[in-house]
């Protein structure tokens, strides 16, 4: 695929929409279920002076980065659109797991198995998200 075909558009829109509902899982419904609150901005905002408007910058950008990197690969991933997003979304859970979570300072898979599945499930439901926006793209 070439980088002129993707769907700009449907890569934004599913990236955002992606977003939405990992940080509705970390936030405010893995905490109602009385699993612990995940913030992944504030989390990204340690390492920027605590700033949370820069969290959420970082945190944003980041997921539309990764939505137009899925534009270019998804025809790589077998199956239907939601599982193309979800094992897409595989691949950045453990590069924050792996490296992304030691450069912060913090243990690999966060030092806890709850928050590590806590976190796959957020990355796996951008994953399905940004997949079901994008399939027509």
């Amino acid at each position: 695929m070439e980088f002129e075909s993707i769907d700009f558009f449907r890569a934004i829109l599913g990236s955002l929409l992606g977003i939405l509902g990992m940080t509705a899982l970390g936030m405010w419904i893995a905490p109602a279920m009385g699993m612990p609150r995940m913030n992944p901005a504030a989390l990204l905002a340690q390492k920027m002076h605590d700033n949370l408007v820069l969290g959420w910058i970082a945190h944003i950008m980041t997921g539309i980065v990764l939505g137009i990197i899925y534009a270019l690969v998804q025809h790589y991933f077998p199956g239907p659109a939601a599982m193309r997003g979800a094992l897409f979304s595989v691949i950045p859970w453990l590069i924050a797991q792996v490296m992304l979570m030691p450069m912060m300072g913090k243990p690999l898979f966060m030092g806890s198995k709850v928050m590590a599945m806590q976190s796959l499930i957020g990355h796996l439901i951008y994953g399905v998200i940004l997949g079901l926006v994008y399939q027509n793209g």
